[in-house]
């Protein structure tokens, strides 16, 4: 193995293990109150070894905050509007497979006590509604009210369905979950009573 590649997975384990550790530590705590020796002994690494990569916890969350943005926007940048939104169940299942490969850190956040004193998850929302309004196309709604009421509506509604199934993932699959928040962004309410019919 090229040793770059080795060192580049060791720097990449490490960072996520301190993510993740102050995730955890958030269900419990203010960001303020957190150390970094608290951060550091959870991780299982070293002070030293923190502050090698960063700075503050403060900076550890708005890495989060961007590696979650990035992810999700990959598959925003993606998506043919006038397309995809016709049949839009994959746009659903690729970003809910962004939380499956991560589940447990996900889980985290959408449940720590704490993440709402920090707004994290107010301020991924922003960002995703900022990049989906980059990617349309003006045309497809009538005015810039119906489109901004329109994606507001729906990634609200989306990061809040992300929230309570992480409470309880066992009521449904997570590709289940993706379908019924496509056919209800898409159809409505209608919709989803027509496929509760239809089972």
């Amino acid at each position: 193995m090229d040793p770059e590649i080795k060192i580049d997975r060791r720097i990449r384990k490490t960072k996520q293990a301190i993510q993740q550790a102050v995730v955890k530590l958030l269900s419990d705590q203010n960001l303020e109150s957190i150390t970094i020796t608290q951060v550091a002994a959870m991780a299982d690494v070293n002070r030293k070894t923190f502050y090698n990569y960063y700075e503050s916890t403060n900076q550890v969350l708005e890495e989060i905050e961007n590696d979650i943005v990035q992810s999700f926007d990959e598959v925003i940048s993606t998506i043919n509007m006038k397309k995809d939104f016709k049949s839009p169940t994959w746009i659903f299942e690729s970003l809910t497979n962004i939380i499956q490969q991560d589940f447990e850190f996900y889980s985290d956040l959408m449940q720590s006590n704490k993440v709402g004193d920090i707004n994290l998850i107010a301020k991924i929302s922003q960002t995703l509604k900022q990049r989906v309004i980059a990617n349309l196309h003006l045309d497809i709604f009538e005015d810039d009210f119906t489109r901004d009421l329109t994606i507001n509506y729906v990634i609200a509604g989306m990061m809040e369905v992300y929230q309570e199934w992480l409470r309880d993932p066992k009521k449904i699959p997570l590709d289940e979950l993706s379908k019924k928040m496509s056919l209800i962004t898409f159809s409505g309410v209608n919709g989803i009573l027509g496929d509760g019919k239809n089972e």
